[in-house]
Order: structure tokens, then C-alpha cells, then sequence
């Protein structure tokens, strides 16, 4: 909703949503500030790269850098912070662009704290990537404090982040606070895999399957992340089994103040024997280095030895689950995308007074299905549900227009499928059908004044209204029917 003064677009400016104009807040021009952002990571990337092939041995900084991801991970699954994916990303990313880089003349060795202030330094080349790519999303408005240029949401983001929130996906520090609520349980998962209680890829992508979706969306955001999480697909050709790769992982000590390493021939051995899977098949799919980029960056490859890396692992097993079992996961995300057409939606205006009868057709024209009709004193509301969850690459402004595509499917009787319209019974169709043969499910015309058309969705929707059709997230059904009324019925007294 655009300011209702000026017709400007909102922002959020800290805890506040606000416009800008009418609060005097001077914004920068938005492609001069995506060209500044842009040059000024040119530069600090080259002035990075500068530095680090100038003085630093190569070889001992990827490895010191694969320690500082192994401690990013440990900390996450131990002290529970917010998963910081930035700074995940950095790592990995600074890991295999390194390994790829053949400039390198430093022949000095690494300190742990040359190697945090190196992945910092591009954790803030990344973060300005993202503030320049939700400029040029238009999710975004630029301002400038001090010598930073800021993004500061705008109202077209707004459901983005209701819908991340709503996943689980927390800015800090409310991610700690949820994080607790299940990482405890999941770090088990490692020890009884071991043991005699195990998980099939289906309990666990069935127990923890929030973690597995908010990893899979967080990982996939845009193409920094797809530049090295997309390697990952490797591993579902290749139908690697994440179970024994964490079995394998697990086979070596976890040391406390260092990575652990063996040699190259013993890790071909042993993954052999857990993986079962061809010497070729282990150098090709696992071992990451100078001679072999197109692998995931897992296990680092130096002088013939081969560095393990423990809850970094465990956090790419989490992953996998969405990418080698995808078929199972995606059946999955089917199966509760109908429990909320079946179940929650029905359960929310239950529990706010109204009546609910779902999953209502037509006996003589199959096509029409009604997933419920909510009724309160005079007002009745036929309602079409979708479980839409998050995706991948969720943050372009393509996947937010092919949602509000979507919606309006709903409303015309189209749905789209591989980018093509197929004709189906449109809303407006079912709310005739159900003005007319409502007696069927012992209901009269009579009884009701307002009978009107709602769209539900999981997620928080980028429009709110379609030719007359409201369109609410679950989270805001209660709210707006909590009295017996809708926004529509309010305006018809």
C-alpha cells in the first residue's frame, strides 16, 4: 500500500515503515548508486586479490580458510547463533576461487586472524552485492550514512521478509532464539545414525523438513550462492547416498584447534569402502583441487592430504537432502501444501467463530472443487487455498511476478504450467456455482447478505486484492475475520 498522503512507496527505516518524501528522507539515485556499489566492490576485490597473491602461500590459505568454515559451523550447531549464510558463502566461495586462481606469487604462511579478516573483507563484498541486487530488483531504496550506501526495504519486500519470518529465515537476533528451539534435536541426529536408531532419507526429510527447506531456499538465493551450492548437484547425479558420506565424515577424530587430514590414497580407501563407489568416482565427486574445481569445495585437497571438515559436512548433509533425495523432498512439500488446503486453513476460522465445510463439488463436473466455504451469522466466504512455499532464487522480482501471476490464475481460471495457461474453473466461476447450488450442502440463498471470494496462501502475498477478490496470508486470517466481518463485508454494512 503506497503512502496514502503522496502516493510514494513505502520503506522501512529501522523499526518504522515510513515515506520517505513525506519524512524528508533524502534518497540517493538509484543507478548512480548501483554503479558506485558496483565499482567500489571491483575495487576492494582487486585490492583483496592484490594483497593476498602478494604475500600469502596459496595452499595454506585455502586450508586455513577451510578451518575458519569448519569454526563458523561448530559455532552455529554450538552456541546456536543465527546461521549467518554471508558468511558461510564467503567462505566456500573464497575456497574455490582461490584454488582456481593461477597469479599466486606469496610464498608466506597464514595466520588464523589474516584468515577471519579475509573472509570478513569479502563477506562485506558480498553483502554490498546483495544490497546492489535488491536495487536492481526494486525491492529496495538507497541512502546513504556516512561513507555506506544503505538498502533500505521497500514495501514491495515486505512480503518477502513476512514470508522468510514465517520459514524460520530470522534476521538476528530473533534467528538465535528459534534456532534453539530445534538445533539441539537435529545435532542428535549424527550420534543416532551411528547407533541403532536410524532415519531413512523420507523420516528425515519428513522430522526436519523446515531446516531442510530454509537451508535449501538460503542456499539458492541468487547466482554468488549458485556459483558454488550449485556444484552440490553433482552430488545428485552421481545419486551419492548423504547418509554414508556423513558416515564417512564421522569414521575420522574431529580435532578441536585444527582440521583433521589423512592422506590422499587412505581417503580414497576408506570413502571406497563407505560410498561404494570407484576409485575415479571418488576423486571425480569428493576431492576438491587445483586439478578437480568442478567438485563441491567439502574436501580440500594440499600436498597429497586430504582435510576433513565435520559440521561443515553436516550442514551440506542437511542440504542434500533437498537436492540427491529432491523427488521425495518435493513430495513432501506437496503432501503439507495439502494438509493446509485441508486442515490449518479450516482450523484458523474454526477456532475465530465462524462455520467451515471443506473440499465441496460439484457431483456432475468433477473440475470444480471447492476447498471450503466459511460462514458467520449472514456473511459467507469460498475460499481457495494454496500452499505455495518458498522457492529457490524466491528474491527475484521474475519469481514475485510469477506469484502475483498466479494469484490472478486463480481469479481468471488459469493455471500455468512450464510457462503455458491451461483453463480451469476460476474463482469467480465457484462462487457462482456456489450461490447457486448451495442447498446441496443445506444452505439457503436467503440466509446471507455478503457472500464474497478469498484467496489464502501460506506465504504473505505481493498483492492483497484482485478484481474484487481478497488475497490474505494464513497469518493474517484471524485478524481480518477474528469480529465475524472481512474487509470486504466492512465496507457493505
Amino acid at each position: 500500500m503506497p503512502c496514502q498522503k503522496c502516493g510514494s512507496v513505502l520503506i522501512r527505516f529501522g523499526a518504522f515503515t515510513v515515506c520517505p518524501y513525506c519524512n524528508c528522507i533524502t534518497l540517493l539515485k538509484k543507478k548512480k548508486a548501483i554503479f558506485d556499489l558496483f565499482k567500489n566492490e571491483q575495487e576492494i576485490e582487486s585490492n583483496i586479490n592484490t594483497i593476498i597473491r602478494n604475500n600469502l602461500d596459496k595452499n595454506k590459505l585455502t586450508i586455513k580458510l577451510c578451518w575458519e568454515r569448519e569454526k563458523f559451523s561448530r559455532a552455529f550447531f554450538q552456541k546456536y547463533q543465527g546461521l549467518d549464510t554471508n558468511e558461510f558463502l564467503s567462505s566456500n566461495l573464497l575456497i574455490l576461487r582461490i584454488t582456481k586462481d593461477n597469479f599466486f606469487s606469496g610464498k608466506r604462511n597464514v595466520e588464523e586472524i589474516e584468515a577471519k579478516t579475509i573472509v570478513d573483507a569479502f563477506k562485506r563484498i558480498i553483502e554490498s552485492k546483495e544490497t546492489r541486487f535488491l536495487l536492481m530488483q526494486g525491492f529496495a531504496e538507497p541512502l546513504q550514512l556516512f561513507d555506506k550506501i544503505h538498502a533500505l526495504y521497500n514495501e514491495h519486500y515486505f512480503p518477502i521478509l513476512s514470508t522468510y519470518e514465517d520459514n524460520d529465515i530470522w534476521e538476528q537476533p530473533k534467528a538465535k532464539e528459534k534456532i534453539k528451539e530445534y538445533l539441539p534435536l537435529l545435532l542428535t541426529v549424527t550420534e543416532k545414525q551411528q547407533g541403532s536408531t536410524k532415519y531413512s532419507p523420507k523420516e528425515f526429510i519428513k522430522e526436519f523438513y523446515p531446516t531442510i527447506h530454509q537451508f535449501y531456499c538460503c542456499f539458492v538465493r541468487n547466482e554468488l550462492y549458485n556459483e558454488v551450492f550449485g556444484l552440490l548437484n553433482n552430488y545428485s547425479k552421481a545419486h551419492l547416498n548423504p547418509q554414508k558420506l556423513m558416515n564417512l565424515v564421522n569414521s575420522y577424530p574431529m580435532n578441536e584447534r585444527q582440521l583433521y587430514h589423512t592422506s590422499l590414497s587412505e581417503f580414497i580407501t576408506r570413502a571406497q569402502k563407505y560410498l561404494d563407489i570407484e576409485p575415479k568416482k571418488v576423486r571425480e565427486l569428493l576431492i576438491f583441487s587445483e586439478k578437480n574445481t568442478q567438485a563441491f569445495p567439502i574436501f580440500l585437497a594440499v600436498n597429497g592430504r586430504v582435510y576433513i571438515s565435520h559440521r561443515a559436512t553436516f550442514l551440506i548433509y542437511i542440504l542434500l537432502h533437498a537436492i540427491v533425495y529432491k523427488s521425495l523432498f518435493d513430495e513432501e512439500t506437496v503432501k503439507r501444501s495439502k494438509e493446509f488446503e485441508k486442515q490449518e486453513v479450516k482450523s484458523i476460522f474454526q477456532s475465530i467463530g465462524w462455520t467451515y465445510l471443506p473440499n465441496k463439488t460439484d457431483r456432475k463436473k468433477a473440475s470444480i472443487e471447492i476447498d471450503g466455504i466459511a460462514t458467520f451469522g449472514r456473511k459467507m466466504v469460498i475460499i481457495e487455498c494454496k500452499g505455495w512455499k518458498l522457492k529457490p532464487f524466491f528474491e527475484y522480482k521474475m519469481q514475485q511476478d510469477h506469484i502475483i501471476r498466479d494469484i490472478k490464475g486463480i481469479v481468471d481460471g488459469e493455471k500455468y504450467t512450464h510457462r503455458k495457461p491451461k483453463k480451469i474453473p476460476s474463482l469467480l466461476q465457484k462462487i457462482d456455482f456456489v450461490k447457486a447450488n448451495m442447498s446441496t450442502w443445506g444452505l439457503n440463498n436467503k440466509d446471507f447478505d455478503i457472500i464474497e471470494g478469498l484467496i489464502v496462501l501460506r506465504s504473505f502475498p505481493p498483492i492483497s486484492e484482485y478484481k474484487g477478490i481478497h488475497v490474505l496470508s494464513i497469518k493474517d486470517v484471524a485478524k481480518e475475520f477474528g469480529s465475524g466481518t472481512s474487509t470486504k463485508a466492512n465496507d457493505n454494512p
